[in-house]
């Protein structure tokens, strides 16, 4: 199962998140090590590592419990 993720930064703010993004970034970069701390009820892998640097920023973020879904008719 192929699994998708979303990130939506506000353009007014992105200067103040811009410490966790890039926090999670090494995060990411460094997964070998940082997955499996990070692993826990929310799952293992890149979502979980931008709740963790966001959270190390000292920055407010919301994690959604619905997935996204889409307006309309799709073909």
């Amino acid at each position: 199962m192929k699994r998708k993720a979303s990130l939506l930064v506000e353009v007014k703010v992105a200067c103040r998140v811009w410490e966790g993004l890039l926090l999670a970034a090494f995060f990411n970069m460094q997964s070998n090590l940082y997955y499996e701390l990070f692993s826990n009820f929310m799952g293992k892998g890149d979502k979980e590592s931008f709740a963790h640097a966001l959270r190390a920023a000292r920055l407010h973020y919301h994690l959604l419990e619905t997935p996204v879904g889409s307006l309309g008719i799709s073909k």
